[in-house]
């Protein structure tokens, strides 16, 4: 039986589209890129580039056909922050829920911690989910649409400007086709892992929803640290605007009997 840590969660989320605090642009050439229906082989080596020295494991111990499944849906958006050429920073928002977007993992490569990456990288996330959870559940892919996943900005993101000018043409407003939103049960919450949710781990509360949460549009967005995560982690999603809702105990597995990653 694989030894297990006790951890403690805290949910947070933002409820409302504000100015984000300034980030200067770091140093270095910058490019935020959609990674596309990635190859789980690409997909493992990103979260484990990040995750390993924070005990990410929910990923790590699914089979490729269940980590397939999820990386490939439509509405689950994977973005690499590349830093003069190499994978520098990776974040997944799950958009499945129709207005409540999910910050699933957000991270930057151990190289590029404390150089003033995070804080940049993080503010165009946050950007990113909220565009992302506006984006109808049909038809966002439209070729008249802007096209999430093609772009990249070869010469660096530009200090002040929003991921949806610079490293993404997600959402051309007026170029939408009217379509139809379809009501389908969405199967979102069941995978809320939460990269620490295993059988004996705590689960993600649930969704409070907005009195007009039946309209499109994001309504708010979240996302969860741990006490395995960076001791800056918790803070930092503070000072961007979020605010804790839940905190549960629980613990997970180590990573210990995983086959050791080298970068």
């Amino acid at each position: 039986m694989s030894e297990t840590i006790p951890v403690t969660v805290t949910y947070l989320e933002m409820t409302s589209r504000t100015h984000l605090p300034h980030c200067p642009r770091p140093p270095g050439k910058l490019a935020l890129l959609r990674a596309d229906k990635p190859p789980v082989h690409y997909y493992r080596y990103l979260y484990r580039l990040i995750g390993d020295p924070y005990n990410w494991v929910s990923r790590t111990m699914m089979s490729d056909e269940e980590l397939s499944t999820i990386i490939s849906h439509d509405r689950v958006f994977i973005y690499v922050l590349y830093i003069d050429g190499v994978p520098g920073g990776f974040a997944e928002i799950d958009a499945r829920h129709p207005h409540i977007p999910e910050i699933k993992f957000f991270g930057l490569s151990p190289n590029f911690i404390g150089r003033g990456y995070g804080r940049f990288f993080l503010s165009q996330v946050i950007d990113l989910a909220w565009t992302c959870g506006a984006l109808p559940t049909k038809n966002y892919n439209h070729p008249q649409n802007g096209n999430p996943q093609n772009v990249l900005q070869p010469e660096g993101l530009g200090e002040g400007q929003s991921a949806l000018a610079t490293a993404i043409d997600i959402h051309n407003h007026n170029n939408m086709v009217d379509t139809q939103v379809n009501t389908q049960k969405d199967n979102a919450q069941k995978e809320d892992e939460a990269d620490i949710s295993q059988s004996n781990t705590p689960k993600s509360p649930p969704i409070r929803r907005a009195a007009n949460d039946s309209k499109g549009g994001a309504k708010r967005i979240r996302l969860e640290t741990c006490t395995l995560d960076h001791p800056a982690a918790l803070s930092l999603y503070q000072k961007l605007g979020f605010s804790v809702y839940d905190q549960r105990k629980g613990e997970v597995p180590l990573l210990k009997d995983i086959i050791p990653f080298t970068p």
